[in-house]
């Protein structure tokens, strides 16, 4: 039997540290868009001292002159981190939890390579049942089988069959439509998701079972970049133009957590698109007996080099873990 050990570990200086290094880097590189692919947060109510570390961050990368494109994921609670959105979308952040809003892009009119306008689009993480009937009516009445992807029937369509892929898809046609009324124009996703094909690690959260909660890469066809946010380790999803950043804080083992400085060329933005993850820490995964993990803890590097994740060995099987 084994038996998962998890306890509670507090991470705000490591994330203080984190949002330090962040905020450096536009700074540094004259970076005009920071993007967030969420999560914001790892709880739908987090506590007071985050959410004015994520207040203060937000303001600190606005002051560097970067435009700020943040999204809600799956840990957060989209009402709460959409809240005061339209306010700061005129002091040129977006703080977008709302599926309402995905064909109201962030638009840099004019930027620095003097290439044409970038339209980003922000799509936060969705909720199938919820959110399909709100990007319906966006366009139409009811979702059809080319919103939904292809393994769904016209008449299975409605919130109560959408999967996560068919929302994907329905918010990606807005998009669509919203671009086609656009002159030219480079166009960036900022969007929550589980892309089909993304290396998953140990430290996800499943959205649903029997793989409903994949989207397909084919939902974001046609976009110029497409940033990601939900799986946490750093990765491209079937070329350069679909990636996830990764998490700025490890938080799975670093056998399924890689991190590190890396250069993905784009032929929209040019051959220095960056996207920089620098761990402060590494994730060790320990298995064995409760003798040799109780010793490891003890070697152990510290906290602030590293962290450990274990799982205890019995040689019984309790009758309540059986």
């Amino acid at each position: 039997a084994w038996i998962v050990l998890a306890q509670p570990v507090e991470l705000l200086a490591e994330q203080e540290e984190a949002a330090d290094r962040i905020v450096a880097l536009p700074a540094e590189h004259q970076v005009e868009l920071v993007a967030v692919a969420g999560d914001l947060f790892d709880r739908a109510i987090p506590p007071a001292p985050a959410v004015e570390l994520l207040d203060r961050t937000l303001a600190r990368l606005r002051a560097t002159g970067a435009r700020v494109a943040a999204i809600s994921g799956n840990h957060d609670s989209a009402v709460r981190v959409r809240v005061h959105d339209r306010l700061l979308n005129e002091l040129g952040v977006a703080l977008r939890g709302e599926a309402a809003r995905v064909a109201e892009p962030l638009v840099l009119d004019r930027p620095a390579d003097g290439g044409p306008p970038v339209a980003v689009y922000l799509v936060p993480f969705l909720e199938p049942s919820v959110d399909g009937p709100v990007l319906a009516a966006l366009g139409r009445a009811e979702p059809d089988a080319a919103d939904a992807g292809d393994e769904a029937a016209p008449e299975e369509t409605g919130s109560a069959r959408l999967t996560h892929d068919g929302a994907a898809r329905l918010a990606t046609r807005r998009i669509r439509e919203h671009l086609a009324t656009l002159g030219p124009v480079r166009s960036v996703v900022v969007a929550h998701a589980f892309v089909a094909g993304g290396r998953v690690s140990d430290s996800e959260r499943d959205l649903s079972v029997g793989g409903t909660d994949r989207v397909a890469e084919a939902a974001f066809d046609g976009f110029d970049l497409v940033a990601l946010g939900h799986l946490h380790a750093p990765q491209e999803v079937a070329g350069p133009r679909l990636a996830y950043s990764g998490s700025p804080l490890p938080l799975a083992s670093a056998a399924s957590h890689s991190s590190g400085p890396w250069t993905r060329p784009s032929p929209q933005f040019g051959p220095n698109l960056h996207s920089v993850v620098q761990p402060l820490y590494t994730v060790s995964l320990l298995f064995g007996p409760k003798s040799q993990f109780s010793w490891s803890c003890h070697t152990n590097p510290s906290p602030q080099t590293g962290r450990l994740q274990a799982m205890l060995h019995s040689p019984t099987v309790s009758p309540l873990l059986a």
